[in-house]
């Protein structure tokens, strides 16, 4: 299943409403669309969104709380997720946190979860010692919640994308006049 963004809002309208039917009002679509929407999510992830005691049908369990906070984030920004694995040409949208001071989704023994070929990083001339920039990739896989990033020297798939000439910035190092304007030499030393 894809998780696009009106699929996305859709949930998050039900748990803002609170009912299916005011949801699919309020969304223009119908009661048994919106039903089926929610039925797909909770079959692709496996997990009951919302619980389905008589009368509570547009109430939340706690993985759907869970679920509904991303959703909410990934709608309010044109659904781009939380996080993407790569490097440099990354985007994400991650709040301040230590490692392992709340509990997370991902916290229970949850085994582990191969994402395939993905987009590591590039190679660039001044780094390769040739003309050429080169993609690389890796096959990351999440252990228990954890993904460890390798790092590019380990990257083993890599692809050429195009010649490209090394274009350092023409600098004069600490020379540069002002630079270290309020600095002692002890700061600047260390």
């Amino acid at each position: 299943m894809i998780f696009d963004v009106k699929k996305l809002k859709t949930l998050v309208v039900i748990a803002e409403e609170k009912s299916f039917r005011i949801a699919a009002e309020r969304l223009n679509t119908s009661q048994p669309w919106v039903s089926q929407q929610v039925k797909q999510f909770e079959e692709a992830l496996d997990l009951p969104l919302f619980d389905r005691a008589k009368g509570r049908f547009g109430k939340l369990t706690p993985n759907g709380e869970q679920f509904i906070a991303i959703a909410k984030r990934m709608v309010e920004r044109g659904g781009r997720r939380d996080i993407f694995l790569g490097t440099r040409e990354s985007q994400g949208y991650v709040e301040p946190c230590h490692f392992g001071e709340d509990k997370g989704f991902y916290d229970s023994p949850y085994g582990e979860i191969a994402f395939d070929l993905m987009f590591h990083g590039f190679d660039y001339p001044d780094e390769l010692g040739k003309n050429e920039l080169h993609a690389r990739f890796w096959r990351p896989k999440m252990v228990n919640g954890v993904i460890e990033f390798i790092r590019p020297e380990d990257c083993t798939i890599r692809k050429f994308v195009k010649p490209m000439a090394a274009n350092p910035p023409l600098s004069i190092g600490l020379e540069e006049e002002g630079l270290l304007e309020g600095y002692s030499e002890e700061e600047v030393s260390r």
